[in-house]
């Protein structure tokens, strides 16, 4: 599947943008597995003695693998998703819509092409503080009541081909 594809409608568009990243899932779900394990190798006792314990300690123990064991799922549910997803924009008429996700599973969010005035690419700042700053680069369409980041998970080219089709087809000029 190539990176990004278009298609034109007789009211508008849909770019498709593959997220796929072998390596970014594989060591997300390589990373799971071996946090998923953590509990079972160095706590082999807090596992076994968890359904015999009573009182407090019980419901802390089980309170804290309940929240390890969420923890793993999301890891991996976010590698699966760097493995098999995919970012849809779309045009119809007037509305548009952003979606992120596998197939038809995961989240859409709607709104007016009418309403949008730019789309650039922005710089996040996603870990700040001491000697590690990290920044992130998406996609942002700035609008007159919200903005939306988007994109997170693209390459640089799938970014910049995504600004310049949007500029050209869903971004009309703005007459002062």
């Amino acid at each position: 599947m190539p990176p990004v594809t278009s298609e034109l409608t007789s009211d508008g568009f849909l770019l498709r943008a593959s997220c796929r990243s072998f390596f970014d899932a594989a060591f997300r779900i390589f990373f799971a597995g071996l946090l998923g394990a953590i509990p079972f190798v160095l706590w082999s006792d807090l596992i076994s003695g968890l359904p015999t314990d009573e009182g407090m300690s019980f419901w802390l123990t089980s309170a804290f693998l309940a929240a390890w064991a969420g923890a793993v799922l999301y890891i991996i549910a976010v590698g699966i998703f760097l493995f098999f997803g995919e970012i849809r924009i779309a045009k119809s008429g007037d509305g548009g819509k952003i979606f992120k996700g596998i197939g038809n599973v995961g989240r859409t969010h709607r709104f007016l092409w009418s309403e949008v005035r730019a789309a650039d690419e922005e710089a996040v700042a996603e870990v700040s503080g001491g000697r590690f700053d990290r920044t992130i680069h998406c996609i942002g369409l700035s609008g007159t009541s919200r903005r939306y980041r988007f994109g997170f998970e693209l390459t640089p080219e799938q970014r910049a081909f995504i600004i310049a089709f949007l500029r050209e087809h869903a971004l009309t000029p703005v007459i002062d």
